[in-house]
């Protein structure tokens, strides 16, 4: 595919196949949640129509995707390597109306609206950020620091604003009753 847009209808009638690797630099969204932009997001897709018995033709689109990028380890703040793997089928219609009434009646296959430029680049990388994890961390990592209870210490003296508050609300001398 030499173009970021085709028209999917005609693409998948002719039975369209492609595949490539995308640096993550040229997937703006994506990069702006890794931690580094170095690395590849390999693709591939495939289209094709069915035609059940009595129905009218149904536009398919499978979309796979597989990196291994860098994000933040919630713990310790330093890169992680993960795994990214999309695998997914989309039923093509055309437009959005068709689409939200029958994502309504079958929840089991995701429908979304095609369109003559359609930029499946952009559907890629999409799917790509929907399948990072929430939270990224090393197997064995260490937090930074140590995390305290109230109960593991006693009580630090307060100072400052905060002591001055404390007082208001105590009623304590200096304070406003």
């Amino acid at each position: 595919m030499d173009q970021r847009t085709i028209d999917i209808f005609a693409w998948i009638r002719a039975l369209g196949e492609d595949r490539g690797e995308l640096q993550y630099a040229a997937l703006p969204r994506l990069a702006s949640l890794l931690a580094s932009e170095t690395g590849t997001l390999a693709w591939e897709s495939r289209g094709w129509v069915e035609r059940p018995a009595g129905g009218s033709e149904v536009m398919m689109l499978r979309v796979l995707a597989s990196a291994r990028p860098m994000l933040t380890c919630v713990n310790c703040l330093e890169p992680v390597a993960v795994d990214l793997a999309v695998d997914r089928t989309l039923r093509i219609v055309g437009d959005e109306a068709s689409a939200a009434r029958l994502d309504e009646q079958e929840p089991e296959i995701d429908v979304i609206a095609g369109s003559r430029r359609f930029d499946l680049l952009e559907l890629i990388e999409d799917e790509a950020i929907m399948a990072l994890p929430p939270l990224a961390r090393h197997d064995q990592c260490e937090v930074p620091g140590r995390w305290h209870d109230e109960d593991d210490e006693p009580e630090a003296e307060s100072s400052g604003a905060l002591a001055a508050l404390a007082s208001l609300k105590k009623g304590s001398p200096g304070g406003v009753q």
